[in-house]
């Protein structure tokens, strides 16, 4: 689960990181404990922000079955 404010963090050249490109990063990373998936997601997020003051939250939720 994630708020607008991760998919639609803008760069320095108006394009929104996407919801594309968060489902990509997911898939790559299912292997990964939740916190090691939610930071890497929001430093991507940072990442393709940059310079860009963040006008949104960032609320991320992540829930993994075990076992």
């Amino acid at each position: 689960l994630f708020t607008d404010g991760i998919s639609e963090a803008m760069n320095q050249h108006d394009v929104e990181f996407g919801e594309d490109r968060l489902e990509e990063l997911a898939k790559t990373q299912l292997s990964e404990s939740s916190n090691v998936l939610m930071d890497r997601i929001v430093a991507a997020v940072r990442e393709h922000s940059k310079n860009v003051p963040q006008s949104d939250d960032i609320t991320l939720v992540i829930v993994k079955a075990t076992g």
